[in-house]
């Protein structure tokens, strides 16, 4: 466990092609596919694009998506992943790499014992719903969202586990079955260590 300080010394900015509304807060979906290793990608011929950590809090599911699993399962893929689904994308994202040392890290609040979001985390990149991010970024984002100090926490747990303690859905529990979405999600992006 750690407590997380977030650094907001580094400003993030993200240069777009002039026919898409830069003013909005989120990038296209179509520009953010995969992420290289410097966090750059380069997008059409005149622009690069920078990805950036995005808090899950900012895709928290209504009432009606926590109630109806179908409304829930009919959510853009970084929706259901970033709230709802958050785990089964990390198990899933350190079980297709066997051969890299992958964990499982989640974040809470300092002062609860709830994670409310968890990852994959290798060699100090964290992927989850926003793509390979360093976990700095991606715990920065999350702080400055929640407006509260968070905790960083190690998972050893079994998935299984893990959804019994924190009252979470194992992928039979929902609409349809989670593990192939989360396996194309995965393929989106292209791992830091590529």
């Amino acid at each position: 466990m750690s407590l997380i300080v977030p650094d907001f010394t580094e400003s993030v900015v993200v240069r777009v092609p002039p026919d898409i509304d830069s003013s909005s807060r989120r990038v296209p979906a179509a520009l953010r596919l995969r992420r290289a290793r410097g966090h750059e990608r380069r997008v059409g011929r005149s622009a690069t694009v920078r990805v950036v950590a995005e808090a899950a809090g900012a895709f928290r599911r209504t009432a009606i998506e926590r109630s109806d699993q179908r409304i829930a399962w009919d959510r853009t893929d970084q929706a259901f992943f970033a709230a709802g689904a958050c785990h089964i994308l990390a198990w899933v994202c350190r079980d297709s790499y066997p051969d890299r040392p992958i964990e499982i890290a989640g974040v809470r609040f300092a002062d609860g014992w709830q994670v409310f979001h968890a990852y994959a985390l290798w060699d100090g990149w964290a992927f989850d719903h926003s793509g390979w991010n360093p976990e700095p970024e991606l715990l920065a984002a999350n702080t400055a969202f929640e407006g509260r100090p968070l905790e960083r926490v190690t998972i050893v747990d079994s998935l299984a586990d893990f959804c019994e303690t924190h009252h979470s859905r194992m992928p039979h529990q929902y609409w349809q079955d989670p593990l192939p979405r989360a396996r194309d999600y995965l393929s989106r992006y292209t791992p830091p260590w590529a």
